[in-house]
């Protein structure tokens, strides 16, 4: 039974040190692209940093990060890129783990959904929605890698 409590303990301490060298770098990847006045960069590292922060259960400062680089995509005109949408949900998700429905609610909008689908284009993805009575204000086409 020792032995698996210190596997165990070991494997926590493990899973620690990565979380922590993950976001150091993500940190760093930020303050390189912050110095370079490239938005976007900052924005794309606050959506990793955030996403692996409500992966491990660290809502707080996930949160955290989500509000940072949602004031920073603001006042770089990126509100409407669709990473910056990705970073209000995992903004909203952090929130709501800490019981903050109101918080996570108002960071979203108000009448906000966001819906991931599969077409042959763009304007056939808009059709569906429009046909289903849900007209789709903005639709992003993501390039997928395979």
């Amino acid at each position: 039974m020792e032995v698996f409590a210190g596997r165990e303990r070991e494997g926590s301490e493990l899973r620690a040190a990565l979380g922590g060298g993950c976001r150091l770098v993500l940190r760093r990847g930020r303050a390189l692209a912050e110095s370079a006045g490239d938005g976007e960069a900052c924005l794309l590292t606050d959506v990793y940093e955030s996403d692996a922060l409500v992966k491990t259960a660290k809502a707080a400062a996930a949160a955290e990060v989500a509000m940072r680089g949602l004031a920073s995509a603001r006042q770089a005109g990126l509100e409407e890129f669709w990473t910056t949408a990705i970073l209000a949900a995992n903004g909203a998700e952090a929130l709501l783990h800490q019981g903050r429905t109101a918080d996570a609610a108002a960071l979203i909008g108000p009448g906000m959904v966001f819906c991931l689908s599969t077409g042959p284009s763009k304007e056939a993805v808009r059709r569906v929605h429009e046909k289903a009575g849900h007209p789709a204000d903005q639709v992003y086409e993501l390039p997928v890698e395979v």
